[in-house]
């Protein structure tokens, strides 16, 4: 009787926090339905009252974190000053959410994960701006996408499994070593190389990236005299 008493006191935002803490802690694919249940006291079959299935669960917690994120700004502020805050508050999102970046690999559902009025108050910011309506959205896809890459790159495992493996180790090449000599140690590859593809780095990639990019569609809306 307790169980079921627990279960009728569940709700989808409920389960989609416990959803999220159990990823936060070892990685989305630790989350199933049997996992959430146990952590919330009940079977993992009393949660489908609430969700459909481990799909609408994800969902469900994407849209958990998309609610407390403020992806627009408000008030009177530009198109560029607007990406900028998007693309900051996503970094921040997957920087906290390490497996956010998992399930938000296709651009589309990163951008599913601002709300109806915001996308609109981005599009309708780079329309005044002079971007035609048909590229605005090539423009907020690209600051989405841009952002999903470099986390992609960058970002680490959750903090519940093993950190600095694989991507961090560069692979040996012949090509390396011309002529069989040993590498020269003090070059801008082994410097470039050496550096650690962690948190810090992303951060500074998304700024150099980000700034380049919006460079260039700023010179796309305000082409210089020719």
């Amino acid at each position: 009787m307790t169980g079921r008493r627990a279960a009728d006191r569940l709700g989808a935002s409920a389960i989609a926090d416990a959803a999220i803490a159990l990823a936060d802690a070892e990685g989305v694919e630790a989350v199933s339905m049997r996992r959430v249940g146990a952590a919330l006291g009940v079977s993992g079959m009393a949660l489908y009252r609430h969700v459909g299935d481990r799909d609408d669960l994800v969902r469900r917690m994407v849209a958990r974190i998309a609610v407390e994120l403020p992806h627009v700004p408000a008030g009177e502020v530009g198109w560029r000053e607007t990406l900028e805050h998007l693309a900051t508050t996503e970094w921040t999102a997957f920087e906290r959410h390490r497996w956010l970046v998992d399930v938000a690999v296709s651009p589309s559902r990163l951008v599913d994960a601002t709300s109806a009025p915001e996308t609109e108050t981005v599009l309708a910011r780079l329309v005044a701006a002079g971007c035609p309506p048909d590229r605005a959205g090539d423009v907020f896809l690209g600051t989405a996408a841009l952002v999903i890459g470099i986390a992609r790159v960058t970002l680490g495992p959750p903090s519940g499994t093993a950190p600095g493996t694989g991507a961090s180790r560069p692979v040996e090449y012949a090509a390396d070593h011309p002529g069989g000599g040993a590498p020269v140690e003090e070059t801008l590859t082994a410097r470039f190389r050496g550096e650690p593809f962690d948190a810090g780095r992303g951060r500074r990639l998304l700024e150099v990236a980000l700034g380049s990019y919006l460079d260039g569609v700023a010179h796309s809306l305000h082409p210089r005299d020719r």
